[in-house]
């Protein structure tokens, strides 16, 4: 009996003692766990979205939240943790800096959420369904003095319920004009179009086509050419090395088989420190025979291509001038040098210049003086000019270089006024 209740004792014992070890695992457990969380550590959205970041308490007393991001051309981040796309496609990473109190402890927590962000989706058929075109018409009957007509679907985001559209614009007060402007089509849940944002701006684009280059050009009015010919486009564009994505088809001459293209253009620019994107649009000129080959120069046919200026563009630390005035001119400073213009490159330049010409440097007082010098464009020269953006292009205090490679370079007449050349690098 006296046995029997010494087995009983340690029983008890041995129970007592693990029930306290089991007890006190927990207790670990659980203090390790008070630590503030974000309620995503990943995320990706589309330019135009954005999403909520939130710090998870997790029994702790939050003291302050400070956010900040890595790079504000991707994603920015408000004081309560709303993170926006900024407007160039990348990857950025949201900090929250969170002072807690655990117990009687006040700590720091570090926490991060890698956000992407990306484009809309390009659409396979650009065709505008009936349905997304009576939406539209809709809106704009209800706001007087302008006529939008949807020209071809660009892209769309499911997850706003938006595409992105391509239009034909008629402005009919005060000085009317006809012009193309892309816009953003943000829609209800009944598919009915409730705002729009203007992507971008070609207002006046037609105007600046060369007359022999439009002449018999009819817009297209079946975007399905694009579709068929798809391949043979991209192909075409490939072959010469030109970074533009045909997503469009603005006009066309000849037959659909061995005709000449105006397409819509998509090109993407790589930002200064090469992990952030920037996507516009182009109207590029292309011209195929019979085989789907693309024929003659694509550089000389693009001469003419205007780009659309994209709304967020920004050359304030240089020009007053908005984005788009800065983009036209840069354009047909790009045009003149390719056509050998010298007249207009003569009137447009900010004298006195330093022409540098290889080792060299050419001291230019005036528009006569230029016209009167014995300097050859190099066919090198040239050939890279023809190459160079206009758009999202490099800038600095002291001016705006064309497609960043230094070779002319851009600005206000002595800080204001209207835009000039002041530098020719001839290298």
């Amino acid at each position: 009996m006296k046995q029997s209740k010494k087995l009983v004792t340690k029983i008890v014992a041995v129970a007592v003692a693990f029930s306290m070890t089991v007890a006190f695992v927990p207790a670990k457990a659980d203090a390790a766990s008070k630590k503030p969380t974000l309620s995503k550590t990943k995320a990706t959205i589309e330019l135009g979205s954005k999403v909520t970041l939130k710090v998870k308490k997790n029994k702790t007393t939050i003291k302050s939240t400070k956010w900040t991001t890595s790079d504000k051309e991707v994603a920015t981040v408000s004081k309560k943790g709303v993170v926006k796309a900024a407007g160039s496609l990348g990857k950025a990473t949201i900090k929250a800096t969170v002072k807690y109190k655990s117990g009687k402890k006040t700590k720091t927590a570090k926490l991060s959420c890698k956000v992407t962000v990306k484009d809309w989706a390009q659409e396979a058929n650009p065709t505008v369904s009936a349905e997304l075109k009576a939406s539209i018409d809709k809106y704009f009957s209800t706001i007087s003095g302008i006529n939008v007509v949807p020209f071809a679907v660009l892209a769309n985001s499911k997850s706003q319920n938006a595409y992105r559209v391509f239009c034909k614009c008629n402005k009919v007060v005060k000085d009317p004009v006809e012009y193309y402007a892309i816009y953003n089509f943000y829609r209800d849940k009944n598919n009915n179009v409730k705002s729009y944002t203007k992507f971008a701006d070609a207002e006046g684009v037609i105007d600046v086509y060369p007359t022999e280059s439009t002449e018999g050009f009819a817009e297209v009015k079946d975007q399905s050419i694009i579709t068929t010919f798809a391949d043979q486009i991209k192909a075409a564009v490939k072959a010469k090395e030109i970074p533009y994505t045909p997503v469009a088809l603005l006009a066309q001459q000849g037959s659909p088989d061995e005709g000449n293209f105006v397409a819509i253009c998509k090109r993407e620019v790589t930002g200064g420190n090469k992990s952030t994107t920037k996507s516009g649009y182009f109207l590029v000129g292309i011209s195929l025979d019979v085989a789907g080959i693309l024929t003659g120069n694509i550089d000389v046919k693009i001469n003419f291509a205007t780009p659309i200026t994209l709304a967020d563009e920004d050359y304030s630390i240089a020009t007053a001038k908005n984005p788009k005035e800065v983009e036209l001119f840069a354009t047909q400073v790009k045009k003149a040098f390719i056509k050998d213009d010298r007249e207009f490159i003569a009137n447009n330049i900010d004298y006195p210049i330093d022409i540098l010409n290889g080792k060299s440097k050419i001291h230019v007082e005036s528009p006569e003086e230029f016209l009167a010098l014995d300097l050859a464009f190099p066919s090198e020269f040239i050939e890279k000019i023809k190459k160079l953006p206009c758009m999202h292009m490099f800038v600095r205090d002291t001016g705006i270089s064309l497609g960043g490679e230094g070779l002319v370079w851009i600005g206000e007449e002595d800080g204001e006024g209207e835009l000039k050349i002041y530098n020719i690098n001839i290298i």
